[in-house]
């Protein structure tokens, strides 16, 4: 009895090595043809890269400028047909044109970037071990000169005055307290004048009135909630005047028409307000956002999980078009001329597809 015991025990343990063998095998072969058909199905897979798009401002004549790259600061170069953005924190320029590319001094490595009205300059910060300076050259990479040298200061939100001798920036300085300070420095004289300071509050994106002779930044009052208000101040620190809006995007641009007659900013939703504190309007709840030369029209991004699109309004609230469906990003930004719009996105590599996976 007892060896028939072990015999018995020695087929079942042998039945279930040959289930388990047989469950292995069963999983082998159930995985290879979901492989297979997944192979198969592929086509049907959508598969999005980023782009940078260019289009006419009326959304026509849709052209992809870039393809396989995220990119940055992108901005027109006045009185050309070519376009400066940032990968990588390196400069480029390509003509949108025939699409050449160039890169600007291949030793400079870059933050944030502003374009000067006249095309011939690039403002830009180089931070160096948490902190950072601003620099200047020429369009095309050449004169780089260094405008500020500030141990222990951030100093960005950097802008062009309109005749490009001078630039407003934010100094930022951390010790005990965080020190904010809006500074203007004349280019050619390199003199630096202080306008405002704020503690522990932020002070950010100041620009220049069209004429030099204000400037409008943004206030930061609530540290907690980051509720910011828009101001304007005379060019020598004197004259603040609040605006009445008590929320305003801390991290969002300021925007001015070339006559210097409405400010553009974010709110709640998108704002056009008239400089002289009268006429404020809101427009449309938006993310990204950028002002025609004449002040008439706006294009702007709105998405969500599902979308992502380019629209254009006018400024005055009427006419509010779709542009592109679905594959923007965001941060559309006019031409001079006001004839063209771009911006970064998506496209679809397999173009053909139906399924909405992504990856």
């Amino acid at each position: 009895m007892k060896k028939i015991r072990e015999k018995r025990k020695k087929e079942i343990r042998s039945l279930i090595i040959s289930l388990k063998l047989f469950f292995v095998f069963l999983c082998i072969l159930l995985m290879s043809g979901c492989i297979r058909s997944c192979m198969n199905d592929n086509e049907h897979i959508q598969f999005y890269k980023p782009c940078i798009y260019i289009m006419n401002a009326d959304g026509s004549d849709l052209k992809i400028l870039i393809k396989d790259k995220w990119v940055y600061n992108i901005q027109f170069i006045p009185n050309t047909t070519k376009i400066l953005y940032t990968w990588n924190s390196y400069l480029y320029i390509i003509n949108y044109n025939n699409n050449e590319i160039n890169i600007i001094n291949d030793t400079l490595q870059v933050g944030s970037t502003r374009v000067s009205a006249n095309g011939e300059k690039i403002l830009f910060y180089r931070g160096n071990n948490g902190y950072g300076d601003l620099y200047i050259c020429n369009i095309d990479g050449t004169n780089v000169q260094q405008l500020t040298n500030s141990p222990q200061t951030i100093e960005n939100y950097q802008s062009f005055s309109y005749d490009a001798e001078k630039i407003v920036y934010v100094a930022k300085t951390e010790d005990k307290t965080k020190n904010y300070t809006i500074c203007t420095l004349n280019i050619n004289k390199n003199e630096v004048d202080t306008l405002i300071t704020s503690v522990n509050c932020m002070l950010t994106h100041p620009i220049f009135s069209p004429d030099g002779e204000k400037i409008y930044y943004i206030h930061e009052y609530n540290t907690y909630y980051h509720f910011s208000r828009l101001y304007g101040i005379n060019k020598d620190g004197t004259n603040i005047q609040e605006f009445d809006d008590d929320y305003v995007s801390w991290n969002s641009p300021l925007y001015i028409t070339t006559n210097g007659d409405k400010i553009l900013y974010k709110s709640d939703s998108l704002h056009i307000v008239n400089s002289d504190h009268t006429g404020n309007l809101a427009l449309v709840k938006c993310n990204g956002y950028s002002l025609s030369s004449d002040g008439t029209e706006i294009a702007y991004s709105k998405y969500s999980i599902s979308y992502s699109s380019i629209y254009k309004i006018n400024s005055d609230g009427s006419e509010n078009k779709l542009l592109f469906f679905n594959l923007a990003h965001s941060y559309p930004v006019f031409s001079p001329s006001e004839d063209k719009i771009v911006f970064t996105g998506y496209y679809q590599i397999n173009e053909t597809k139906i399924n909405y996976l992504t990856n």
